[in-house]
């Protein structure tokens, strides 16, 4: 386990812009999984749990926060794996 992501593109700013993260968690055996990632239904598309990072909040700390708050799924999360950035446009 990584202990924080120290990515300048991953900090919340200051003038009330949302930077948020995604997460993709693989689903082990003792969640009945099988290779399988989670995600969720909502309005009857599936995606995968993300949300805002918070004021003064890593994106580690964000991921675990948004993923339990969502799945009720608490995660250890392992790896960065990329950063997008897309100022004022939803990740999709």
């Amino acid at each position: 386990m990584i202990d924080d992501w120290d990515v300048p593109a991953t900090k919340p700013g200051t003038s009330g812009d949302s930077t948020e993260v995604v997460a993709i968690v693989p689903l082990t055996p003792e969640f009945g999984g099988d290779g399988e990632i989670l995600v969720q239904s909502a309005f009857g598309n599936l995606q995968l749990p993300g949300g805002a990072i918070q004021q003064r909040e890593t994106s580690l700390k964000a991921v675990v926060r948004v993923v339990l708050g969502m799945t009720g799924v608490r995660v250890k999360p392992e790896r960065l794996l990329y950063v997008i950035e897309r100022p004022q446009k939803p990740i999709t």
